[in-house]
């Protein structure tokens, strides 16, 4: 329920997220976890820019941390 404002159905198996609306912590954690889990590790890390700030190769380094903080 909580990504429930930032996703949009398209289909029965697709969801599409939208990443460039304003989230609060909670929110994105929920959200990065999501994409964790379906191994959607591309979309992960333009969360993760458009959210943080952080350029692709930082963001790609926070993604390997909390994939490898999670095993």
């Amino acid at each position: 329920m909580l990504l429930a404002h930032y996703t949009k159905v398209t289909s029965d198996q697709y969801q599409h997220f939208d990443m460039e609306k304003p989230m609060t912590k909670t929110e994105f954690q929920s959200l990065l976890a999501t994409l964790l889990s379906r191994d959607e590790e591309i979309k992960s890390i333009k969360l993760v820019r458009l959210q943080l700030g952080l350029s692709t190769t930082e963001a790609k380094s926070f993604i390997e941390k909390a994939s490898n903080s999670n095993n």
